[in-house]
């Protein structure tokens, strides 16, 4: 659907169609304004898979509603929804909105280069420019929101598994916020007890942010944590004196400072790049873990590991928001795995990076699913150059992934992962593979990379 310049005056607009394009001619040029409704946009409830794209608009809040809990100026109700090179403002903004520009409940809605600017909302009664609702989630790519008067200016609820948060090279700049945060993240899902920490990881919501700025803002900028504590990652982020970042005080326990610890990487007053040696005998170092302990390098900083040669089973390494490479003396002399005792990965990258070259991997099977020898949740980058992969026990059905990637990207040059048999249940909503990829992946580049002997068996087949 292509719209000409100009002002449209619209009522809701009910989405039926299962793919659509909207584009508009650029920024200023298409604008359309909700009239009669304080929605002007929305997805119908029989459109539950909906793909649609939004190019090129500018949405005028004209109506600002008359109650609390007024439908938003676009309710994103169902399917994927990308919106690409839009703006959002009001009319007038001197009367506060008594609605939110967006309202989503979905968690592959998709922002990228959309400004909101010049905006009042009803901070008495917590309305924000964009409200995420439990269940769903959000990724912003290149947004800017100025001169924004709200509660918050992004108010997301995470209170549900694989739910996440994540923002690239996004601008809050002279933001007045009365809820303590430019956005506040909340979570109030218990942590249950009995579950591992492995687990948790795996289906814990996910909130990070890479290279993004909260400069000037009014009051109360930066980023809010309420209820419990979730993973985080901040990589090469800018805060100034008007902006922090503030947790409840169900973060003030071991397992959130432990967060806390790998959740920064390359952030105003953080580490410059270092170089280590990893050996057996004669260095300051004698295992990976005791290297990166408290290192918070990240984004244009890296913490170089020179590990050398030996097999080394520094499992369960939390990498999250750092940025780290791991250079070995050869493919046959450094050997990195993960025990076959523990039921974790060798890694976990959470916004960070990860970049392993000249090495070994083994991975171990077992029969509790761990997630992947590699994993990568949030956001970041996963590197390997010069690695061959195996499979520590061949005789073994492998339950896991080698990479299992949820979001972020992933580069394989020069590589070799050789054989491996993974056991998969047709009835299961969990399976394993070489490299598996959930739907807020990224991208995937494989160069000069040998992949060989990928066996897969299933259970209860259809």
């Amino acid at each position: 659907m292509n719209i000409k310049a100009g002002i449209y005056e619209e009522s809701e607009i009910k989405i039926v169609s299962e793919r659509i394009t909207m584009k508009g001619e650029g920024i200023g040029n298409t604008t359309i304004q909700n009239k009669d409704s304080s929605c002007v946009l929305s997805i119908e409830t029989d459109n539950k898979f909906c793909k649609m794209e939004i190019i090129g608009i500018t949405f005028e809040q004209v109506n600002i509603g008359t109650l609390v809990g007024d439908n938003a100026l676009m309710m994103i109700q169902y399917g994927e929804i990308n919106i690409i090179q839009c703006s959002f403002k009001q009319m007038n903004s001197i009367t506060p909105s008594n609605i939110p520009f967006i309202r989503n409940y979905c968690k592959n809605t998709i922002l990228s280069q959309v400004s909101f600017s010049n905006s009042n909302f009803n901070s008495i009664n917590s309305i924000s420019s964009i409200e995420v609702v439990s269940g769903g989630g959000l990724r912003l790519e290149i947004c800017q929101f100025i001169n924004i008067s709200s509660a918050s200016v992004i108010n997301v609820d995470l209170s549900d598994t694989f739910s996440d948060l994540i923002l690239r090279d996004c601008k809050f700049n002279q933001c007045t916020n009365t809820l303590e945060g430019s956005i506040v993240v909340t979570n109030s899902m218990v942590n249950n007890p009995t579950i591992s920490k492995v687990q948790q990881i795996l289906i814990s919501p996910f909130s990070t942010f890479t290279r993004c700025e909260f400069t000037s803002n009014i009051q109360n900028g930066g980023v809010n944590f309420l209820g419990n504590y979730i993973q985080i990652g901040f990589v090469q982020c800018v805060f100034d004196s008007t902006s922090t970042i503030s947790y409840s005080e169900q973060w003030n326990n071991p397992n959130g400072n432990e967060i806390k610890s790998y959740s920064f990487g390359g952030c105003t007053g953080n580490a410059s790049s270092e170089s280590i040696s990893i050996s057996t005998t004669g260095s300051l170092y004698s295992s990976i873990i005791q290297a990166i302990n408290q290192k918070t390098q990240g984004g244009q900083s890296l913490l170089t590991l020179q590990i050398g040669s030996g097999t080394w089973e520094d499992d369960g390494l939390m990498i999250g928001a750092r940025s780290i490479s791991m250079e070995g003396a050869g493919i046959n002399e450094t050997i990195l795995m993960n025990k076959i005792t523990t039921r974790i990965w060798l890694a976990c990258i959470i916004g960070g990076k990860l970049a392993i070259q000249n090495a070994q991997l083994r991975q171990a099977s077992a029969n509790l699913f761990y997630g992947g020898l590699l994993l990568l949740r949030g956001d970041g980058i996963i590197d390997l150059t010069n690695v061959v992969i195996k499979q520590r026990e061949l005789v073994l059905n492998q339950t896991s992934n080698t990479i299992y990637a949820t979001a972020g990207n992933i580069i394989i040059t020069n590589c070799s992962i050789e054989k491996a048999s993974f056991k998969n249940d047709y009835l299961s909503s969990i399976h394993s593979a070489t490299i598996y990829c959930e739907d807020k992946f990224g991208s995937l580049s494989i160069t000069q990379t040998n992949i060989s002997q990928q066996l897969t068996s299933f259970i209860n087949p259809p």
